[in-house]
């Protein structure tokens, strides 16, 4: 018969032994320190100054003291001495709240039971069919197990909801994810009842929208953003200052012309020009001006606007014409926008196309005048005459008319019944003068004052 057991070491009694209790007593012993194994700290190499009898340690690789030359062992202070006993591969032992098995090599941590299809976990708090991993923390970690980490959250069907829900109270104030389709939606609630779409991503092309609006406290920045005043790339947010028309530069100098270079050189945009050749509207100056060239993107239609400096119709103020240009390679006419600068002023005209203001008047020692842009002319004079001269009268007009004017003659201040006022040859006129004279129907005073008219046209 072998003296100590297969696994624990314990001593047996052999037979015809003496002082039997002392084998018997020596396996209880050992009993009582390793089943139930409790350890005060492990890959210990040092023993402790005040041991308490029962306490067990394990050992270290290079233990001192009492513990030399007893590696990895259970190094037991009992009968105030040191009992050391060979842990054999799968002891377990409690280390604080801890299971430690001993590997053979090292008393390790026990492993965790494997969570596999289980119905639900929870962690400091329970679980329920709905919520089946329910965690009761101030917080949660899901880290890398030595690179990335991806957080998956899976839907069965496009119309499912596949979310992040924010709530307070158990009520939901924000939600992100795909919520009853596949386009990735960020939304709030005020109550967890009526929802609000913040942003929308479509899931078929990316194309971000805001059905609720936007505001930016701060600066926009980026490529998305026109990047210069001319900058007319497409799909470019417009910023304050851009006009995003794509030309700021002087594309036309001195040798262009309007009718023909801008044409061939500007597809749209806007443009200065100094000092070209040809092109400008009538009554406009040749110098520095601004060219806008709005043109279909399908052909060559579209309109020009100019906004010349030092324009004639209107002297040192800027002037505004707006023409059609044709698929077809023709120009429509220039059109002038007239307004307060250039209503008054010097008119004119080429070919009966006015090309000056819209109406101009004057004065001289002759009398007044007011010419119209469409040709009419009305010239005027107040005279006062003396009755006793009955000699025709000859009157210069103010203005040169294009052709023999209509005349007319008015008494002022006194009844027409006495005095009557008439033109030489029945009231006949010419271009430059026409004559009147006055004659007594009773004299009623010695002078009358005669209003001069002439009406018809300067071109």
């Amino acid at each position: 018969m072998p003296e100590f057991s297969a696994r624990l070491s314990l001593p047996y009694i052999q037979a015809a032994q003496a002082q039997k209790h002392v084998t018997h007593n020596e396996a209880i012993e050992r009993l009582d320190l390793v089943v139930q194994l409790v350890l005060q700290d492990i890959e210990v190499n040092t023993p402790p100054s005040l041991p308490q009898d029962g306490q067990i340690w394990a050992t270290g690789g290079a233990p001192s003291g009492a513990w030399v030359g007893q590696p990895d062992r259970l190094a037991v202070w009992v009968n105030n001495g040191w009992l050391f006993i060979t842990p054999d591969q799968g002891w377990q032992a409690t280390l604080g709240s801890e299971i430690r098995i001993w590997d053979g090599n090292a008393w390790v941590s026990q492993p965790a039971a494997a969570l596999t299809d289980v119905t639900g976990i929870g962690v400091n708090t329970g679980f329920d069919m709905i919520n089946r991993l329910s965690v009761a923390s101030e917080a949660s970690l899901f880290s890398h197990d030595g690179a990335g980490h991806q957080l998956k959250i899976n839907k069965q069907g496009g119309s499912d909801t596949a979310s992040l829900l924010f709530q307070t109270g158990f009520s939901g104030r924000a939600e992100i994810g795909t919520a009853g389709n596949e386009d990735f939606t960020v939304k709030v609630s005020p109550d967890g009842g009526t929802w609000y779409d913040a942003l929308q991503v479509a899931g078929t092309s990316g194309a971000v929208s805001m059905p609720n609006g936007v505001e930016i406290a701060g600066s926009v920045t980026g490529t998305a953003i026109t990047q210069a005043p001319d900058d007319s790339t497409p799909g470019r947010l417009l910023k304050v200052g851009d006009f995003g028309l794509g030309r700021a530069e002087s594309d036309f100098s001195a040798s262009a012309n309007l009718d023909v270079d801008f044409r061939n050189a500007v597809s749209f945009g806007l443009q200065t020009v100094t000092d070209a050749t040809g092109g400008y509207p009538a009554g406009f100056a040749s110098n520095a001006s601004a060219l806008a060239v709005l043109r279909a993107a399908s052909d060559n239609r579209g309109v020009q606007v100019l906004h010349g400096l030092g324009a004639a119709a209107s002297g040192s103020d800027a002037g505004l014409a707006m023409r059609a240009f044709r698929n077809d390679g023709t120009d429509g006419a220039w059109q002038v926008f007239y307004n307060t600068h250039n209503v008054l002023g010097t008119v004119a005209q080429t070919g009966g196309v006015p090309t000056g203001a819209l109406i101009e008047n004057g004065s001289n020692s002759n009398g007044h005048y007011v010419r119209f842009a469409d040709g009419t002319q009305i010239c005027t004079r107040s005279v006062t005459h003396d009755l006793d001269d009955l000699e025709a009268q000859a009157w210069a007009f103010p203005a040169s008319f294009a052709s023999t004017p209509v005349a007319s003659f008015a008494v002022i201040g006194t009844s027409a019944a006495a005095l009557e006022a008439w033109g030489q040859n029945g009231g006949t006129a010419w271009a430059e003068a026409v004559e009147w004279r006055t004659r007594h129907r009773s004299a009623l005073s010695n002078t009358i004052e005669v209003q001069l008219t002439a009406t018809g046209r300067w071109f």
